[in-house]
């Protein structure tokens, strides 16, 4: 095993206001990010004042922990002002990264040149490797993957990203969604609340009816709702790729949340990369998925289906859409009038199949304001806290149900944990996570050096500072070497725990005789020192963004064409008439075989999807019969949201078939629309799934 040779990936915590980003922190993060009040795609969280920003982030700093803010939505022309206020005070509090889906951050970063880190949100939906080379090209330096993607996507991509100098931060924990990242219309649809506004509905947690064509019933409920992904076993594979930050997911989670799962993933990636051994952190990976489990899951288990690619049915919910808790017991009898329900354990619970005994028994133990559901069939009967709790012949006792709702249960019912108290309050005492600190003392005859060290992203941190003995007013008599120890080590609610502390002497000198308030006032003095000092390590290497020639051409064009609008407006002169062209779409390739049918006359293009294509010769025909039937109409072929290998290399083949033919061209939303040489100026139309919606 050689530990230097082992990648340590991000732990990248969720922090839906400042008190879960402190906890993050707390719970051994190495990244937090979180939104501010305004262009955020968790709007329903409490997110961050821009007023509380620079404290939030300089306190994050000097616990060694970086800050990233997520302004990713999606903005209109009267909001672009305040987009930009906030990048300032982005600036200003000097936070690490900004995460975006907008293509206004992008012009903005060129026009200032900003000494912060710009990273593509998943709502982005970078999802190839022509995206992987735009992101590069036009200067982001990060891209979170979409959370569907799947294991040998990932190989592909983090590989291709790294011959990109391109950083990759991936989902690691937590809700999926059902619909392709960046690209679920459902709540806008149905109730006009839109995902790509910070706004989701969570349409897909709504119960459906699932009819044939002939209207029979096959299904109903939940039948979109998919379970959350929790992907902590393969760390040593993330680590293998060189994923460079695992993203939990949770703004909208409590504190609980926040704290177990970052704190899970932090003893997991320090677990596998202090022991490289696959059947050791195999055991421990599932004690901690036992954890998270109970901490919080949706139906039951955690899924990777997307990650594997398994069974859809593995993947969905069922009808308990929130907290599902893990099963407990089977009711065995109620009595509305003591107010009790008695229930049988689960005997799984009871056996040996956790192998921390302590574990075990805290899993398998239930307490006084403890959260319990009971349950019939996916149906939620009541969920209430446990009041009082007796065990009694092998059956358990609980207080804390209404009568009114005791009446409404039935023997063989199920008992569901949703909370456990005490595992929470064993997570928090085992979550505390602090900068390891290294002292050396080096004792002269007229002055004490020390030597101060941390580690931060696997870098060392430095200090060191000399103190004059004759600045000092002496005792009678020297501490000793333990007493000197042991007062560096009341470090108490600083962020640092003192690992180690040596001591050299120089020319046969002594410890000096100082008074125990002045050992203090060192200690104290030293990490305020060393705080500020991995603070400014955040700030001091950073490099200003750098601009893309193209983008800042066009961010000019841009300003000049507002500015000549702009005064034809106030000349009350005509704008420029913009020449309109219609567009027929073909939604469907069985179309293809009765063209003729389509009254062209007054269509000036026709839109065709590149899944309908299935070789470029095939394709010439297709176009050929198009061109017979109008001769002057324009072909745009439209790229898919997901783009395969298969479907780049069928693109490349037909942007170099037509090059030189100016009626046949692309339509296309990703990142790659703004790179000139993806396109070779093949690009006809910026179609509506780029959620473009300003100027």
């Amino acid at each position: 095993m050689n530990n230097e040779l082992s990648f340590k990936p991000e732990i990248l915590a969720p922090a839906g206001d400042a008190e879960r980003a402190y906890i993050a922190a707390d719970a051994g993060a190495d990244a937090v990010y979180f939104g501010l009040e305004d262009f955020s795609a968790r709007q329903a969280a409490v997110n961050i004042k821009p007023s509380q920003l620079s404290e939030l982030v300089k306190d994050l700093h000097q616990q060694g922990v970086k800050s990233y803010v997520t302004l990713n939505t999606i903005l209109y022309d009267h909001e672009l002002p305040k987009a930009r206020s906030y990048l300032d005070h982005c600036i200003n509090a000097e936070v690490d990264g900004i995460i975006v889906q907008d293509l206004y951050w992008l012009l903005l970063f060129n026009e200032l040149q900003p000494k912060l880190e710009l990273h593509a949100s998943t709502q982005m939906n970078v999802h190839s490797d022509l995206d992987l080379e735009a992101a590069a090209e036009l200067g982001y330096k990060r891209v979170v993957l979409p959370r569907e993607t799947s294991a040998a996507q990932l190989k592909n991509w983090s590989s291709k990203a790294q011959e990109l100098d391109l950083e990759t931060e991936f989902f690691v924990h937590g809700a999926v969604c059902i619909a392709v990242s960046g690209r679920c219309q459902m709540s806008f649809a149905q109730g006009g609340r839109s995902a790509n506004r910070g706004s989701c509905a969570q349409a897909c947690r709504l119960a459906y009816q699932l009819q044939s064509p002939q209207g029979e019933l096959l299904d109903q409920g939940a039948l979109l709702s998919a379970k959350d992904q929790s992907l902590l076993s393969n760390i040593p594979l993330f680590s293998n790729l060189k994923i460079n930050s695992l993203k939990i997911e949770g703004r909208m989670k409590d504190a609980a949340y926040v704290r177990a799962t970052t704190s899970a993933f932090r003893k997991a990636v320090d677990y596998w990369t202090e022991t490289e051994d696959k059947t050791l952190f195999a055991k421990f990976a599932a004690e901690q998925e036992l954890q998270l489990l109970q901490v919080f899951n949706r139906g039951g288990s955690f899924s990777n289906r997307s990650f594997v690619l398994g069974k859809a049915d593995q993947h969905i919910t069922g009808d308990i859409v929130g907290s599902y808790g893990t099963l407990f017991g089977l009711l065995e009898n109620t009595d509305y009038r003591k107010g009790t329900l008695s229930f049988v354990p689960d005997s799984d619970l009871r056996s040996n199949r956790i192998n921390n005994p302590s574990l075990s028994n805290t899993l398998s133990k239930l307490k006084p304001k403890d959260l319990i559901a009971i349950r019939r069939k996916n149906q939620q009967i009541a969920v209430a806290p446990i009041g009082t709790v007796i065990e009694e012949n092998n059956l358990v006792i609980i207080k804390g149900f209404h009568p009114q709702k005791l009446k409404k249960m039935r023997a063989g019912d199920q008992v569901f944990l949703l909370q456990n108290q005490e595992l929470n309050k064993i997570i928090e005492q085992n979550s505390k996570s602090k900068l390891q600190l290294s002292l050396k003392l080096k004792i002269n005859a007229d002055k004490l050096i020390i030597k101060a060290q941390t580690r931060i992203n696997q870098k060392q941190i430095v200090l060191e500072k000399t103190y004059l003995y004759h600045e000092y007013e002496m005792v009678s008599q020297a501490l000793t070497e333990e007493r000197w120890s042991d007062q560096f080590s009341k470090t108490g609610q600083t962020n640092f725990e003192l690992k180690q502390i040596e001591f050299s002497y120089c020319d046969n000198s002594k410890l000096p005789p100082f008074r125990i308030s002045d050992i203090n006032q060192l200690r104290r003095e030293i990490i305020k020192l060393l705080e500020q000092k991995v603070a400014d390590n955040f700030v001091k290497e950073r490099k200003p963004f750098i601009p893309n020639q193209r983008i800042l051409k066009l961010t000019n064009k841009i300003i000049f064409e507002k500015s000549l609008y702009s005064n034809a407006a106030k000349k009350k002169e005509p704008a420029e008439e913009v020449k309109k062209k219609t567009l027929y779409s073909i939604s469907n390739p069985e179309i293809f075989t009765s063209l003729d049918e389509i009254d062209l006359k007054n269509i000036d293009q026709i839109e065709l999807s590149l899944l309908f294509l299935s070789n470029p010769n095939k394709t010439a025909n297709l176009f050929d019969q198009i061109f017979q039937l109008k001769s002057e109409i324009e072909i745009l072929i439209r790229l898919p949201e997901i783009m395969q290998s298969a479907h780049i290399e069928l693109f490349c083949e037909l942007k170099k078939r037509y090059q030189n033919n100016p009626q046949i061209g692309f339509s296309a939303n990703g990142l790659s629309i703004l790179t000139e040489k993806q396109y070779s100026g093949k690009l006809k139309q910026i179609n509506e799934q780029a959620n473009v919606i300003n100027s």
